[in-house]
């Protein structure tokens, strides 16, 4: 846990489309917050907002990328859930074919298990790759045995899903941030400054614009951004 918590009790992704909601509501509304305070609204105010704002959606997306980084990886473990039984299978035939271009040992069996029960993602993909290689060289002798072209098929399907989720969990890793105690600081500057807004903004409009001081109420932009996100993955799941 970072040592100075976040001054806000919402979810981390949910800061940047509640920042990007408000904003909208100040531009709108900006001559009224100027002429509440002038020495405050000023050119700066928004430039400043803004410089926060670009700094904490930078950092929030690292952190939802960290957490995309657990899916991928339970992903890649369930993909590879076959692949024992085949080499074993393919072993025993190996075993007993004759003219391979390659000794058993050197076949790359070895080296996908080992790969495999050390979880070494990086390391299983490129066993694989010398593996198929082995495989396309000796089809012949090793299809005198019983070794089948499916199988051959499903081991390349593996390492192509392989490839292509250990792509993207190097990189989901390369950006990945703990949430130290310096990055709940970029989030709670910005932070400031929309409750500043907000709370402006009730001063503004209690009593006297209801459907403005909406806009600046926390409870209904929550309601605002979780309800859009909710349309969107619904959009998502339909599409």
């Amino acid at each position: 846990m970072p040592e100075n918590p976040a001054d806000f009790d919402f979810r981390h992704e949910e800061l940047m489309p509640l920042a990007k909601l408000l904003r909208e509501q100040y531009t709108r509304d900006k001559a009224d917050f100027v002429d509440l305070l002038p020495d405050e609204y000023t050119d700066a105010f928004l430039t400043e907002y803004d410089r926060r704002l670009a700094a904490a959606n930078k950092l929030v997306s690292q952190l939802v990328r960290q957490g995309q980084a657990a899916v991928i990886g339970q992903r890649l473990k369930e993909k590879g859930e076959a692949l024992p039984a085949l080499l074993n299978r393919l072993e025993a035939r190996a075993r007993r074919a004759t003219g391979l271009t390659v000794p058993l040992k050197k076949l790359g069996l070895k080296e996908a298990r080992a790969a495999y029960a050390s979880n070494d993602l990086e390391n299983l993909a490129t066993a694989l790759k010398d593996l198929l290689q082995n495989l396309t060289d000796n089809a012949t002798a090793l299809a005198a045995k019983g070794h089948t072209a499916a199988e051959t098929t499903k081991i390349r399907q593996l390492h192509t899903a392989l490839m292509a989720d250990s792509a993207a969990q190097d990189a989901t890793q390369t950006s990945n941030q703990r949430v130290t105690a310096a990055n709940i600081t970029v989030l709670n500057q910005l932070y400031a400054l929309m409750r500043e807004l907000m709370q402006d903004g009730k001063s503004l409009y209690r009593g006297t614009d209801k459907a403005k001081l909406k806009g600046y109420t926390l409870r209904q932009l929550l309601k605002r951004v979780r309800q859009q996100r909710q349309e969107q993955e619904e959009g998502e799941s339909e599409g």
